[in-house]
């Protein structure tokens, strides 16, 4: 059997190094891997630069790198020259890069010179890796690209546009607290033709000025929008119903366009501390084009009943054409929407044909369900019928 293990590459070629990993165990498996592609995953390496140092001579077969490590972690000999060093190697066979790094010292710029990297798909890039390089560089294979928490990267938001746009098969965008200076006009950008999914996570000043630099977002765009750690908690009134529209722009639906195209409303609560309002193209179904507002609240931050979750929704959706709305919770509800709260979300939906609660209760005493049925019992206005479309009603409740 030891000749066998010996004798398999594939048993060797994925290598994992963390604190106690010794460096005869590395060598073994970089010998016995052969010309196997390599996976690398580097976390806390206490000797970073000896274990660098072995790999260097396996960067052409390498396929997989995960490197999420921290100076505070190693000796002083790992620093953020021998990182540096490291990755601005050619790596012509690597498809998966994620990287992040906290430096005891300085920080690590990464200027990647973008041809020696001909098969990258994937590049995660978070806190300790900016990168720096020309809007004109490209990587001609990315189909993916996750950049987070740097706030003064290199790229203004109209170079970092032109360099998204110049990557022909790039598909997958995640920005999270990657803040590009907001220059120029707003509304003037045209956001990149390729791109099918797009996650972008921020505070509520900068999400609504880098929504707004754009002239729109394509209605194929699946949408994800988290507001998170917002720096403006303490502006906010116990009165406001303004928690997710006011980080879309002035106009969503000028925007967004996939706003014009939603069929299903769905107000999900998840917790008492984060919820999602998503939009749906199509009836329930989650693989045509959507648009997610999510958004979590600080553990002291009370305000956040059902009925104000409402109003988000009709803030950000009221003129679409919905005809089914899901109310999801997996909790009971406190305070329970009333019904002159239901009366005013139902009517800013005139074409709404379904409407379904679901809800699994803990055993409390909050119940949603009569604040709806007594809304439903009074669908008369000004002499005409109230939600004149309205076939049907589904109420689950209980797991």
């Amino acid at each position: 059997w030891l000749a066998v293990g010996r004798s398999t590459a594939l048993l060797w070629c994925n290598i994992t190094i963390e604190f106690r990993q010794k460096n005869s165990l590395i060598a073994a498996s970089l010998k016995y891997s052969r010309n196997a592609y390599l996976t690398l995953c580097i976390h806390h390496a206490p000797h970073l630069s000896q274990v660098l140092s072995l790999l260097s001579y396996h960067i052409h077969r390498t396929r997989i790198l995960e490197l999420h490590v921290s100076s505070y972690d190693s000796t002083p000999d790992a620093d953020s020259g021998d990182l540096a060093t490291f990755l601005n190697h050619n790596f012509p066979s690597l498809e998966t890069f994620s990287g992040s790094y906290l430096p005891k010292h300085g920080a690590l710029t990464w200027r990647p010179d973008t041809s020696g990297f001909p098969r990258l798909r994937d590049l995660s890039l978070q806190c300790g890796i900016p990168i720096e390089m020309s809007p004109s560089a490209v990587f001609s294979s990315l189909r993916k690209l996750d950049l987070g928490y740097q706030n003064e990267p290199s790229f203004t938001l109209p170079s970092f546009v032109q360099f998204l746009s110049r990557h022909l098969h790039l598909e997958q965008l995640s920005l999270s607290k990657y803040r590009p200076a907001l220059e120029g006009s707003l509304s003037t950008l045209t956001f990149p033709s390729t791109i099918r999914r797009f996650r972008f996570t921020d505070d509520t000043r900068y999400t609504k000025g880098f929504l707004s630099a754009f002239t729109h977002i394509p209605a194929h765009v699946d949408l994800l929008v988290v507001r998170h750690c917002d720096e403006s908690w303490t502006e906010i009134s116990a009165n406001t119903s303004l928690f997710v529209a006011r980080m879309l722009p002035e106009s969503p639906r000028n925007h967004l366009h996939v706003l014009s195209d939603v069929r299903t409303l769905i107000i999900d609560s998840h917790s008492g501390f984060d919820y999602n309002l998503t939009g749906l193209t199509h009836l329930s179904d989650m693989g045509s084009p959507w648009v997610r507002l999510n958004s979590y609240f600080p553990r002291d931050f009370s305000w956040s009943t059902p009925f104000q979750r409402l109003a988000n929704a009709m803030q950000v959706f009221a003129g679409t054409p919905v005809i089914e709305i899901r109310f999801e919770c997996e909790c009971d509800p406190y305070p329970p929407p009333r019904s002159a709260e239901w009366v005013a979300l139902l009517d800013a939906f005139p074409l709404l044909e379904h409407i379904v609660v679901e809800v699994i209760p803990l055993g409390g005493e909050y119940d949603v369900r009569p604040g709806l049925l007594t809304a439903l019992l009074t669908p008369i206005l000004n002499g005409k019928t109230r939600w004149p479309q309205l076939r049907r009603l589904t109420l689950l409740y209980g797991d």
